[in-house]
Protein backbone atom coordinates (compact mmCIF):
# COMPACT_ATOMS: atom_id res chain seq x y z
CA UNK A 1 0.00 0.00 0.00
CA UNK A 2 2.93 2.31 0.70
CA UNK A 3 5.12 1.14 -2.22
CA UNK A 4 7.82 -0.15 0.11
CA UNK A 5 7.83 2.88 2.42
CA UNK A 6 8.00 1.90 6.09
CA UNK A 7 5.02 2.16 8.44
CA UNK A 8 6.55 0.95 11.72
CA UNK A 9 3.38 1.19 13.82
CA UNK A 10 1.00 -0.23 11.18
CA UNK A 11 -1.43 2.70 11.32
CA UNK A 12 -1.47 3.27 7.55
CA UNK A 13 0.62 6.46 7.70
CA UNK A 14 4.15 6.31 6.25
CA UNK A 15 6.88 6.90 8.82
CA UNK A 16 8.20 9.99 7.01
CA UNK A 17 4.72 11.62 7.33
CA UNK A 18 3.97 10.15 10.76
CA UNK A 19 4.75 12.49 13.69
CA UNK A 20 4.46 9.45 16.03
CA UNK A 21 5.99 6.57 13.99
CA UNK A 22 6.16 4.25 17.02
CA UNK A 23 2.53 4.76 18.15
CA UNK A 24 -0.62 3.67 16.35
CA UNK A 25 -2.29 6.92 15.38
CA UNK A 26 -4.86 8.60 13.18
CA UNK A 27 -4.44 10.67 10.04
CA UNK A 28 -6.25 13.67 11.58
CA UNK A 29 -3.62 13.76 14.36
CA UNK A 30 -0.66 13.49 11.91
CA UNK A 31 -0.16 9.83 12.80
CA UNK A 32 -0.29 10.38 16.55
CA UNK A 33 -2.93 8.83 18.81
CA UNK A 34 -5.92 11.00 19.75
CA UNK A 35 -5.35 12.94 22.97
CA UNK A 36 -6.47 11.10 26.09
CA UNK A 37 -8.22 12.58 29.12
CA UNK A 38 -5.96 13.24 32.12
CA UNK A 39 -7.57 10.34 34.01
CA UNK A 40 -6.57 7.67 31.47
CA UNK A 41 -3.28 6.38 30.07
CA UNK A 42 -2.77 3.72 27.39
CA UNK A 43 0.11 1.29 27.96
CA UNK A 44 1.02 -1.87 26.03
CA UNK A 45 -0.87 -4.05 28.52
CA UNK A 46 -3.84 -1.96 29.57
CA UNK A 47 -5.85 1.18 29.61
CA UNK A 48 -4.67 2.51 32.93
CA UNK A 49 -7.02 4.65 34.99
CA UNK A 50 -5.40 7.18 37.28
CA UNK A 51 -8.42 7.30 39.60
CA UNK A 52 -10.43 4.56 41.25
CA UNK A 53 -13.88 3.35 40.17
CA UNK A 54 -16.12 3.62 43.23
CA UNK A 55 -19.00 1.27 43.98
CA UNK A 56 -21.57 1.19 46.75
CA UNK A 57 -20.28 -1.00 49.58
CA UNK A 58 -20.91 -4.71 48.92
CA UNK A 59 -22.79 -3.85 45.71
CA UNK A 60 -22.10 -3.67 41.99
CA UNK A 61 -23.66 -0.20 41.80
CA UNK A 62 -21.24 2.35 40.34
CA UNK A 63 -21.21 5.61 42.31
CA UNK A 64 -21.95 8.79 40.38
CA UNK A 65 -18.54 10.24 41.20
CA UNK A 66 -17.02 7.58 38.90
CA UNK A 67 -19.25 8.30 35.88
CA UNK A 68 -16.87 10.85 34.33
CA UNK A 69 -13.90 8.51 34.73
CA UNK A 70 -15.78 5.74 32.94
CA UNK A 71 -16.94 8.19 30.25
CA UNK A 72 -13.24 9.03 29.76
CA UNK A 73 -12.43 5.30 29.39
CA UNK A 74 -15.25 4.96 26.84
CA UNK A 75 -13.92 7.96 24.89
CA UNK A 76 -10.43 6.43 24.78
CA UNK A 77 -11.85 3.11 23.58
CA UNK A 78 -14.00 4.81 20.95
CA UNK A 79 -11.02 6.91 19.77
CA UNK A 80 -8.68 3.90 19.59
CA UNK A 81 -10.56 1.32 17.58
CA UNK A 82 -7.30 -0.52 16.82
CA UNK A 83 -7.66 -1.95 20.35
CA UNK A 84 -9.82 -4.92 19.42
CA UNK A 85 -10.56 -6.47 22.81
CA UNK A 86 -10.51 -5.27 26.41
CA UNK A 87 -11.06 -7.43 29.49
CA UNK A 88 -12.74 -5.42 32.24
CA UNK A 89 -11.37 -6.99 35.42
CA UNK A 90 -12.94 -6.71 38.84
CA UNK A 91 -10.84 -7.24 41.99
CA UNK A 92 -11.70 -7.19 45.70
CA UNK A 93 -9.84 -7.17 48.99
CA UNK A 94 -9.79 -10.30 51.20
CA UNK A 95 -12.67 -9.33 53.49
CA UNK A 96 -15.60 -11.70 53.22
CA UNK A 97 -15.86 -15.19 51.77
CA UNK A 98 -13.87 -16.09 48.67
CA UNK A 99 -16.97 -17.15 46.75
CA UNK A 100 -18.83 -13.95 47.66
CA UNK A 101 -15.87 -11.79 46.56
CA UNK A 102 -15.62 -13.68 43.28
CA UNK A 103 -19.33 -13.04 42.54
CA UNK A 104 -19.08 -9.39 43.62
CA UNK A 105 -16.02 -8.75 41.45
CA UNK A 106 -17.74 -10.36 38.45
CA UNK A 107 -20.90 -8.28 38.98
CA UNK A 108 -18.81 -5.10 39.26
CA UNK A 109 -16.85 -5.89 36.09
CA UNK A 110 -20.17 -6.52 34.29
CA UNK A 111 -21.60 -3.21 35.60
CA UNK A 112 -18.58 -1.34 34.21
CA UNK A 113 -18.88 -3.19 30.88
CA UNK A 114 -22.58 -2.21 30.64
CA UNK A 115 -21.70 1.42 31.41
CA UNK A 116 -19.11 1.46 28.60
CA UNK A 117 -21.62 -0.05 26.14
CA UNK A 118 -24.14 2.68 27.05
CA UNK A 119 -21.36 5.18 26.21
CA UNK A 120 -21.10 3.76 22.70
CA UNK A 121 -18.34 1.14 23.06
CA UNK A 122 -19.05 -1.93 20.91
CA UNK A 123 -19.94 -4.78 23.29
CA UNK A 124 -18.01 -7.17 21.02
CA UNK A 125 -14.78 -5.44 22.08
CA UNK A 126 -15.41 -6.06 25.78
CA UNK A 127 -15.43 -8.97 28.19
CA UNK A 128 -15.91 -8.92 31.95
CA UNK A 129 -14.00 -11.12 34.40
CA UNK A 130 -14.10 -11.08 38.17
CA UNK A 131 -11.03 -12.28 40.05
CA UNK A 132 -12.30 -11.72 43.59
CA UNK A 133 -9.40 -11.58 46.02
CA UNK A 134 -7.07 -13.83 43.99
CA UNK A 135 -4.81 -11.10 42.53
CA UNK A 136 -3.90 -8.62 45.27
CA UNK A 137 -1.50 -5.81 44.35
CA UNK A 138 -1.03 -4.67 47.94
CA UNK A 139 -1.13 -5.88 51.55
CA UNK A 140 -4.63 -6.80 52.75
CA UNK A 141 -3.46 -6.26 56.34
CA UNK A 142 -3.76 -2.48 56.00
CA UNK A 143 -6.72 -0.27 55.18
CA UNK A 144 -4.82 1.47 52.34
CA UNK A 145 -3.68 -1.90 50.98
CA UNK A 146 -7.24 -3.24 50.92
CA UNK A 147 -8.39 -0.06 49.14
CA UNK A 148 -5.72 -0.63 46.45
CA UNK A 149 -6.83 -4.24 46.03
CA UNK A 150 -10.44 -3.15 45.40
CA UNK A 151 -10.05 -2.08 41.79
CA UNK A 152 -11.17 -2.29 38.20
CA UNK A 153 -8.59 -2.81 35.48
CA UNK A 154 -8.91 -2.58 31.69
CA UNK A 155 -6.53 -5.14 30.19
CA UNK A 156 -5.79 -5.12 26.46
CA UNK A 157 -6.43 -8.63 25.16
CA UNK A 158 -6.07 -7.99 21.39
CA UNK A 159 -4.91 -5.12 19.17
Amino acid sequence: AHKGCPDSDGDGIRDKEDKCPDLYGKKEFDGCPPPTPKTVKITREKIEILERVHFRTARATIKKDSYQLLKDVAQVLNDNDHIKKIRVEGHTDDRGKDSYNLKLSQARAEAVLEFLVKEGVDAGRLEAKGFGETRPIDDNATRAGRANNRRVEFMIVAQ
